[in-house]
């Protein structure tokens, strides 16, 4: 069925879901080379003719915001890596109806840009920080840029930019962390979230240990007078609070995947690649519809027939995968 033929302009997935949310690769580099996200060697880089132009980019926003897009995470690799990216950031804020626009980010070369985005009132800022000791963030990022990503977290902070810090936890490793992060929030009006590990690597070297967010809510239950504060909303993150600290805490369960009935989410990867899960796979070539002349009509229509097609949940998705080893993140887009 069409947007037309269903006389409404709001994209709405074959489980009733309204898809609302866009989470846009801008790349697939990275100057961090993390081990849940990415080989040591990194990732094979995608021939730059091959990903999409700014003008690309923006054109796709425009349609899904003139059919009910409501926010735009911008994502990568390192979204900061890529030239230029503030210039287009200023041309998605422009958008009518303005859709609210985030960034997620390892840091490394955020602090240079705060200015730019406060020009463009861009606020939300997620930095992944997996971990408060710089040896034990040099282990999991195989890069020695703790102090660059800290110093840019205090400093977006201290601007009045909304953070929220991403922490991806792995067993016997930085999993004896999850108390020193909640701590932080008793100062910082942060939200620091703990992410169930997902099996993103990109590397059948990787061993990859489930860590269930189960366990972490007993652990913040035990050490702290916790209290829920979504417990019947529809966002990713289960938040909750400490008593008497002015951020708050949230835990994402990524691989258990309890989420999935709420999900308003469609991903797009810098090769202009569509999925509907994150568990699943490219479901439709953008990049091929944008470059051979289509109309928006045309684009819209493309996407919302894939959304017609949307698995009810991740793990139905990933069942039907015809590969077993899943993409490096850095090549999906977070």
């Amino acid at each position: 069925m069409s947007i037309a033929e269903n006389n409404s302009s709001i994209l709405i997935d074959n489980h009733g879901r309204r898809m609302d949310y866009l989470r846009l690769a801008v790349t697939d580099r990275c100057n961090l080379r993390c081990q849940y996200c990415m080989p040591e060697q990194g990732v094979k880089h995608v021939p730059h003719d091959n990903i999409l132009r700014w003008e690309e980019m923006l054109r796709l926003c425009r349609i899904l915001v003139d059919h009910g897009l409501r926010k735009i995470r911008i994502t990568g690799g390192e979204p900061f890596v890529r030239k230029d990216l503030v210039p287009f950031l200023a041309e998605l804020a422009k958008l009518e109806p303005r859709p609210q626009i985030g960034i997620t980010t390892n840091g490394v070369l955020l602090d240079r840009y705060l200015d730019q985005l406060e020009e463009a009132d861009i606020k939300h800022l997620n930095i992944s920080l997996d971990s408060l000791s710089p040896q034990i963030y040099k282990k999991i990022t195989r890069r020695n840029n703790f102090k660059e990503t800290w110093n840019s977290l205090l400093k977006a902070v201290n601007r009045g930019f909304n953070v929220k810090t991403n922490t991806v936890l792995q067993p016997g490793l930085n999993d004896d962390e999850i108390e020193d992060f909640v701590k932080l929030t008793k100062s910082l009006p942060i939200t620091a979230r703990f992410i169930e590990p997902m099996p993103f690597s990109g590397s059948p070297d990787h061993e990859f240990q489930e860590f269930s967010g189960y366990k972490i809510k007993e652990r913040l239950e035990k050490a702290f007078d916790i209290k829920p504060l979504n417990k019947n909303d529809s966002r990713v993150a289960t938040l909750y609070k400490v008593k008497g600290y002015a951020g708050r805490v949230g835990i994402i369960f990524a691989f258990s995947r309890t989420f999935c009935d709420s999900c308003s989410r469609m991903r797009i990867s810098a090769q202009g690649q569509m999925r509907t899960c994150l568990y699943g796979q490219n479901v439709l070539d953008l990049r091929e519809l944008l470059r051979c002349g289509s109309s928006d009509k045309t684009i819209i229509n493309a996407i919302n027939n894939v959304l017609q097609k949307r698995f009810k949940n991740g793990f139905e998705a990933e069942k039907h995968r015809t590969k077993s080893l899943f993409e490096s993140m850095s090549a999906i887009g977070g």
